[in-house]
């Protein structure tokens, strides 16, 4: 009888015996989220970029012109490393000028990816990220035009 109730926990719980259930032939896919103390380890750099003049002489009466997404793309901007010679991320900017990017911790520079022939800016900028830092640098470019 004490065999038979062994036998029967054995095939019911086979962990408690020792055994090991058989391997799934499905990955496993992790479903927990990040926790806040890994969100922690990345610190964010974040602004606005302005450009401009976009035309030569403003009129009074004619409406400012906006910066579009192409004259955005016209003068790109990178981050590297503190080197400023290894590519870390081109910025993103939207719409309305803004950016946001997440980086490790770290020494940084952000400048123009492309250096114009007329013109200026207040990079290159040298930046240094802590975990859970956020650094904010507004990008003025000066288009030259005039």
């Amino acid at each position: 009888m004490r065999f038979l109730l062994i036998t029967v926990l054995c095939l019911l719980l086979p962990t408690a015996c020792g055994i090991a259930s058989a391997p799934s032939s499905t990955p496993s896919i992790p479903t927990s989220r990040p926790t806040p103390t890994a969100q922690a380890q990345v610190g964010v750099v974040e602004g606005t970029v302005s450009i401009g003049p976009l035309v030569p002489v403003q009129q009074a009466n004619q409406p400012t012109p906006t910066t579009s997404p192409e004259i955005y793309a016209a003068w790109p901007i990178g981050i590297f490393q503190a080197d400023g010679e290894t590519p870390v991320t081109p910025l993103t900017v939207d719409a309305g000028g803004a950016y946001r990017v997440e980086l490790p911790p770290g020494t940084y520079v952000v400048t123009l990816m492309a250096r114009p022939r007329i013109g200026g800016s207040n990079l290159p900028q040298t930046i240094t990220l802590e975990a859970g830092q956020t650094v904010t640098l507004d990008i003025v470019i000066d288009t030259g035009i005039r």
